[in-house]
C-alpha cells in the first residue's frame, strides 16, 4: 500500500519513503490484540491486529521463526538466520499436532523477546 507521506495516518502504522510499514513497536497494555490472537491465530484480522502480527513476524530485531512442516498436521518451529547458507536451527524440540498451537507459541515468543529487548517483562 503507497500512501502520501504527508496524509494523516493511524499512530499505529509508520511511513517510510512513502509506504505503510508495520512496526515491531508493541504496546503490552493491548491485551485485547492479543486475546483475539490466540482465539484464533488463522482468522482474519482487523487492522490493528495485523499490524502487530506483521510486525512481530517482520521484525529485524527478532529471529526468523518459521513453522517448519513434518509431515501432515505436524509442525515444528525452527529459526532463519540472516546469513545466506547458514542452517536453520530448531527452536524446540516439541512438535505440535495443531497449528493454532504452533502459532500461539511463536506469538507468545516473539512477544517475549520483543520485550525483554525493550525492558519489558511480560
Amino acid at each position: 500500500m503507497t500512501l502520501d507521506a504527508k496524509a494523516e495516518q493511524p499512530e499505529m502504522w509508520k511511513v517510510t519513503s512513502g509506504r505503510l510499514e508495520p512496526s515491531d513497536t508493541v504496546d503490552f497494555d493491548r491485551t485485547d490484540l492479543f486475546a483475539d490472537f490466540i482465539r484464533d491465530p488463522l482468522a482474519r484480522h482487523g487492522v490493528e491486529l495485523q499490524r502487530l502480527v506483521s510486525g512481530l513476524r517482520g521484525s529485524g530485531r527478532l529471529p526468523r521463526f518459521v513453522l517448519a512442516r513434518l509431515a501432515p498436521a505436524r509442525w515444528q518451529i525452527i529459526a532463519i538466520s540472516p546469513e545466506r547458507g547458514s542452517a536453520p536451527t530448531l527452536v524446540t524440540p516439541r512438535i505440535f499436532d495443531d497449528l493454532r498451537a504452533a502459532e500461539h507459541y511463536v506469538f507468545e515468543l516473539r512477544l517475549q523477546l520483543l520485550g525483554a529487548l525493550d525492558g519489558i517483562s511480560r
